[in-house]
């Protein structure tokens, strides 16, 4: 009924406006857009559910209770943008086709998680101030936020070489903000985001940094098959892919199987080629360059020249030192 700007302009003021449809009045003012806007995405929601045949539960479990999912699916309920991502994204939902009402609040904690991925490499002392600010502002009850806050917790006392037992542990609570059972040793059964997989194969690389080889390469497995089992489309798998391929790579590197350490990072660039993504290309990039294959060094060089010219990175910028890739994860 109405564009977008429109749309922003209603949300944003508290005296709305008139529409008419074929001369009737359709509605007045932004409570009604709003409603609107939480049927539609509800409708969503539960067609996907039900077409996947997915107990409301399960999509539920560790993010909202039940009963507010009910509501949700019935257009009663609104949720935030962080809580709508992550109930699409479990359902293999490319969120970014979407387009989200978000709240002023939502908008500036967004900002500060962005502001803080930005940064915790580059100026890690700011990053820690962002992150102290979001200590004191994050909302307990979004588990999402909370996995958020924990992770890069963690993150940073690996940075600051803090005991990786430590790590580990921090690692593992931010998991646990929304996913519960034996996730160490299989997925079955499990409704998972993007999100969500990355903070488990996060454990993955801590537990390969303590050279317990046999329980990182468990949970990695998982976490690298797990696209392919929900049968998620290419976008939803370059959400997770480039990131369990570093592991992958690092691990299997620390196994003594460099072949199969290459192979997985060729299926990582198939994938960023086909969704025009450069997410941690660089790195994958570097890694590769890295191996210590001698017979597959024209090999590694056609797949640079190949995802440079589909991408469209410079070659002077993809040589780069492969310690990267340890303090960027």
């Amino acid at each position: 009924l109405v564009d977008a700007m429109t749309l922003r302009s209603i949300i944003r003021s508290d005296v709305g406006i008139v529409v008419l449809r074929d001369g009737v009045v359709e509605y007045n003012g932004k409570e009604y857009v709003l409603k609107k806007y939480n049927r539609i995405y509800s409708d969503i929601i539960k067609t996907e559910r039900q077409k996947q045949h997915i107990s409301q539960e399960q999509l539920a479990r560790g993010i909202i209770g039940r009963h507010k999912l009910v509501n949700i699916e019935s257009g009663y309920t609104g949720w935030s943008k962080t809580i709508g991502d992550i109930l699409m994204q479990r359902l293999g939902v490319y969120t970014e086709d979407f387009e989200f009402v978000i709240t002023e609040t939502e908008l500036i904690r967004w900002r500060q998680r962005e502001q803080f991925c930005l940064l915790v490499f580059e100026n890690p002392e700011q990053a820690d101030a962002i992150l102290e600010e979001m200590q004191n502002n994050v909302d307990k009850y979004n588990p999402i936020e909370m996995q958020f806050l924990i992770k890069a917790t963690a993150i940073r006392k690996l940075m600051k070489k803090e005991k990786l037992e430590q790590v580990l542990e921090t690692a593992k609570n931010a998991v646990q903000c929304t996913v519960s059972g034996s996730w160490e040793i299989n997925l079955e059964g499990q409704i998972l985001a993007p999100v969500e997989l990355e903070a488990i194969v996060f454990v993955s690389y801590i537990y390969c940094r303590m050279g317990e080889l046999e329980k990182s390469l468990i949970i990695w497995r998982e976490v690298w098959d797990y696209p392919k089992k929900r049968g998620w489309e290419k976008r939803m798998k370059e959400m997770i892919l480039p990131s369990a391929a570093l592991v992958g790579m690092y691990l299997f590197r620390e196994l003594g199987d460099e072949e199969k350490s290459f192979r997985i990072g060729k299926k990582a660039l198939k994938n960023l080629r086909n969704t025009l993504s450069q997410r941690y290309l660089y790195l994958i990039l570097a890694f590769m360059e890295d191996l210590s294959l001698q017979e597959e060094k024209s090999k590694k060089r056609q797949i640079a020249k190949i995802s440079v010219f589909i991408i469209g990175i410079d070659t002077d910028d993809i040589i780069v030192d492969t310690v990267l890739f340890l303090p960027h994860l």
